[in-house]
């Protein structure tokens, strides 16, 4: 993940250079994921490091019930007021503690094989439970609860894709593997590209731009490590 991020850093940098956005040292501060001056919503990729240097410990939390449990719920109470302080001082740490319940619940979930138990039952019983979790989000508003957003697109994916072709995946498979490089590059089209007046318009514009960005560094990302694509 790292290594695409590195690439398109390498890439956008010398525009921004150019046209005096940002200075050499604040690229170098940027690759290193310390700041972020390029692009503003950089601070996903700073949030994936922590997340990354701290999963192992998150799972070998989940070992010991006296641990996991107490943790979960600290996490729901106390974390959101933290995430909304520290956002003055640190966005990459507010959302860090804004998405681990997220996270956490969705370790704890694969833990106890919850996805494979809901993909046994009858589909009006998973729609039940969905719609269930999406109510309760919007009226209690607690963001642990966006786990019920993930259970709906999984559970969504798993009713469908028997009614699917190949042609019809391989073009979800593809648009997965582009998603990440889309996130990275979107924000410069939106600052320095072409506009369309038709807000639809532009944002199918920005779409395909950042789709076809997405493609060619995948390209040169695969052609650099020597993989096949």
């Amino acid at each position: 993940m790292l290594l695409p991020f590195w690439l398109i850093v390498i890439l956008v940098a010398p525009f921004l250079l150019i046209i005096h956005e940002v200075k050499w040292f604040q690229v170098v501060t940027d690759a290193m994921l310390l700041t972020r001056n390029m692009n503003g919503n950089w601070w996903f990729m700073q949030t994936y490091v922590i997340y990354v240097i701290c999963f192992p410990l998150f799972a070998k939390s989940l070992q010991y019930n006296k641990v996991w449990i107490p943790l979960l719920i600290v996490s729901v109470v106390c974390f959101q007021p933290l995430a909304k302080f520290l956002r003055y001082y640190s966005e990459a740490g507010h959302y860090v503690l804004h998405y681990f319940p997220l996270l956490y619940s969705g370790m704890i979930a694969r833990k106890f094989s919850l996805f494979d138990f809901l993909a046994e039952k009858r589909i009006w019983c998973r729609l039940l439970l969905v719609a269930a979790l999406l109510v309760a989000r919007f009226v209690l508003e607690w963001n642990i609860l966006n786990i019920g957003l993930i259970i709906a697109m999984i559970m969504f994916l798993i009713d469908i894709q028997g009614y699917l072709s190949d042609k019809v995946k391989r073009g979800f498979d593809f648009l997965g593997k582009m998603s990440m490089n889309m996130w990275l590059i979107h924000l410069f089209f939106i600052n320095y590209g072409f506009h369309f007046r038709n807000p639809f318009a532009d944002l199918a514009w920005i779409y395909l731009e950042s789709l076809a960005a997405a493609y060619i560094i995948w390209c040169v990302y695969h052609k650099l490590c020597g993989c096949k694509w």
